[in-house]
């Protein structure tokens, strides 16, 4: 019996993450998957169970991607607020580019699943809810030290920030302004007040 083939997963889980973001799940085909992560259709099957137990791993790796970007931003040195208007910044720019057509696999993951897979909502709901911890813990700790002065409840705004910052995917849909997309960002950020007027990227690159 031959032994099955040794890869590196993470390396593998994260080429078919760029694809899926790409192409969604439905317009990745087993072929295209073969050729983006290397694998053989036998190693897919062996590993993951086949295309939709990739797809699921794929899900998962984003999220610990998307929450370390989330995790730095909130840590960056212009504190609080400044790392969510750059976080902002960089997603908007992403999406002009055209490098991405979506703001995550996540996003495009939500959008894709609107007749509820049970196994991909579940995910979905458990990764929206850690980052809106994440989110939350750390606005509600500027806000005790006196960096930003909040209009809503942490986890309340926690939740609006990131759900904004998702809706950018639908956002780009209707319009390719740079000027428009970052309104709709400053106007979401606009829920924070900046006790300490940390530069925003949004608002310099519009005067």
């Amino acid at each position: 019996m031959s032994r099955p083939r040794q890869f590196d997963h993470d390396q593998v889980v994260g080429l078919a993450a760029e694809h899926f973001l790409l192409n969604g799940f439905e317009g990745a085909s087993m072929r295209d998957l073969i050729a983006h992560t290397g694998l053989s259709s036998s190693s897919i099957y062996a590993a993951f169970g086949g295309k939709r137990g990739l797809y699921l791993a794929a899900l998962k790796h984003a999220g610990v991607e998307e929450r370390a970007q989330v995790e730095a931003a909130l840590a960056g040195p212009g504190g609080v607020a400044g790392g969510l208007r750059v976080l902002y910044a960089v997603l908007i720019e992403r999406l002009l580019s055209g490098a991405d057509r979506t703001v995550s696999l996540s996003a495009r993951a939500a959008l894709e699943s609107s007749d509820g897979d049970p196994e991909v909502m579940a995910h979905l709901k458990a990764h929206v809810e850690d980052l809106r911890s994440l989110v939350a813990a750390r606005l509600a700790e500027a806000q005790a030290a006196g960096e930003i002065r909040l209009r809503q409840e942490p986890r309340d705004l926690a939740l609006f920030l990131l759900l904004s910052a998702f809706n950018l995917t639908f956002a780009i849909k209707l319009t390719r302004d740079k000027n428009s997309l970052e309104a709709f960002g400053a106007a979401a950020l606009s829920t924070i007040e900046d006790a300490g007027q940390v530069h925003d990227p949004l608002q310099a690159e519009r005067h």
